[in-house]
């Protein structure tokens, strides 16, 4: 989006993430499939739109996957936002992005934590790729667009 003053957070993403898992899915998610799911939604819409889903925290390579560092201080496991705390308006401006969570929920609200963070350690996945590029273990480094935009498939509506 080039509006700056519609331009998503990641926070407004991770709620929108807990949100749908909880109240269409019944799912509470924890602090590792938040992390995955917003992932996979950051990277379908980065290989879709060709831009960030949200430029306020990038994803780092940490022991069990992909991890936004600043969702992570911020998200706390079985506190579902209010859909009137939601920033509709927003998601309503980039439809691309809300239906994309929207997807990556209904496809994942029910895999686990640890399958989540296995199939974000694949062998040549971004991930993998930034943590091994050299052999010795890299932690915290920052996970390059391009990595995760040549990773994940373009969105079909």
């Amino acid at each position: 989006m080039s509006n700056n003053t519609l331009s998503l957070t990641s926070l407004e993403c991770s709620d929108l993430i807990n949100w749908i898992a909880y109240n269409k899915h019944g799912v509470a998610l924890n602090k590792t499939q938040m992390q995955k799911l917003l992932y996979m939604a950051y990277g379908t819409y980065l290989s879709t739109t060709d831009n960030k889903l949200f430029t306020d925290d990038s994803p780092k390579a940490w022991p069990f996957g992909p991890v936004f560092p600043r969702v992570n201080k911020y998200f706390s496991p079985g506190v579902i936002p209010d859909v009137t705390c939601l920033p509709i308006y927003k998601f309503e401006a980039d439809r691309i992005a809300f239906n994309i969570i929207n997807d990556v929920v209904k496809k994942f609200h029910n895999k686990s934590a640890m399958s989540l963070s296995e199939w974000s350690h694949q062998e040549g996945g971004p991930w993998h790729k930034t943590v091994y590029e050299e052999g010795e273990a890299k932690w915290n480094k920052e996970i390059s667009d391009d990595l995760i935009k040549n990773y994940f498939p373009k969105y079909e509506q």
